[in-house]
Parts: structure tokens; sequence; C-alpha cells
């Protein structure tokens, strides 16, 4: 059922159980918060590469973490739901800021638990040869879209992975996408050993629409 929530277009992907910081300061969005607040904590924030994509994430604010004298302020909010959408209105009647008719994807859970356990066991090494495994911890339950927050996806790849609504594709293009870059870790793994063996030692942008 289509459903009208206030837009918060992002050159960023954000994904399902994601936590999402954001720094308000636009007027229109100042706005869009102080409404959200009011109501049902949610806003939709739909990807923009170039122009604005058909698909994004409700996300619902937590926290409002520092209000600033001038009225900026600094927030928390985390994924909740991915979403096309149906019809974009700029501006929302009688707001600042824009909104959309969306419908919600649904969900297919249908992973395979042996490429779960590929992925995680991939995940792993790579992240040991990335020397990176003491930031990042796996845990028993890490879901895909965790996974494809720390494997440095482009934000194409990861708007692509957004909208895939099967589990295990998303499992599949997570894996692909370790494997790919497997070899390049390895090479930089590599010329660090021959540097160390030498004795060398060597931070949302308003947009338009």
């Amino acid at each position: 059922m289509a459903k009208i929530i206030p837009m918060f277009p992002l050159k960023m992907v954000a994904f399902p159980g994601e936590k999402v910081n954001l720094h308000i300061f636009e007027p229109r969005y100042l706005q869009l918060i102080s409404d959200v607040l009011e109501d049902e904590h949610i806003f939709g924030i739909p990807v923009f590469i170039d122009r604005m994509g058909d698909y994004g994430t409700m996300v619902q604010l937590s926290e409002i973490i520092k209000r600033y004298d001038d009225g900026r302020m600094d927030i928390s909010a985390v994924g909740q739901s991915v979403f096309k959408i149906k019809k974009f209105i700029n501006p929302l009647a009688g707001k600042l800021y824009a909104g959309a008719q969306i419908e919600f994807i649904t969900n297919i859970q249908d992973g395979e638990s042996g490429l779960n356990e590929k992925m995680k066991y991939e995940l792993e090494y790579l992240l040991s040869n990335a020397s990176l495994s003491g930031e990042v911890t796996i845990g028993e339950n890490i879901s895909t879209f965790q996974i494809a927050h720390i494997i440095g996806l482009t934000i194409e790849q990861a708007y692509h992975l957004l909208k895939l609504n099967h589990e295990r594709d998303r499992q599949k293009y997570v894996l692909h996408h370790i494997e790919k870059i497997m070899p390049e870790v390895d090479r930089i793994k590599e010329i660090k050993r021959r540097i160390s063996g030498n004795g060398h030692f060597k931070k949302s942008d308003p947009l338009e629409y």
C-alpha cells in the first residue's frame, strides 16, 4: 500500500539496520525533523546519484544528539525498510521539504546458510589481511547489509545491493565483491611487507532536485 513520507535525499545508501548520523542545517530539513518529531519519527532517505533514484530506505529518528544555538542539530536515525518511490512531491503542500508516495519492498528471506558461512569466512580473511580485524567485530548473526557496510562498496554498488529483495541474491553479490577485491588486498599486504623489510615506515552536501 502506498504511503507518503517526508524525503531527505542524500548522496549515500542507508541500509536497513544501519545507524545514520546527520548534521542538519538547511531550513527545509530543520523543518522536516521538527515535523518528524511531532509525528511518527520516520522519514525517507532516497539515494541521489547524479539524479534522484527510485529506491531508498525509510529511517526512524532515534535521537537528537545535539542542538546548536543557531538552530542546527545533530541527529541519529536507524534504517528500517527499503522503499520504491511511486510519486515524488517537491515540495509537500505547505512545507519547505519534499515528500514521496512510496511502496515498501518485500524482503524475501531465502538466504542460504552455506553462503552465509562462506561470506563470513571470506570477510574474516579479508579483514585479517587488511589489518582491520581489531576494528570490526563479526558477530554470529551479522547481516548481509552489515557486511556490505564495511567492504568498501561504491555508492553505485551499494544502491544495486539495496534494490535486491532476495537475501540469497544479496549474499551472492556481497561474496562476489569480497572475492573480487581480495587479490588487491593481498597485493597491498605484500607491498607493506616489502617496505617494512627495507626499513621504511610510512572526514551532506545540499542537493538540487
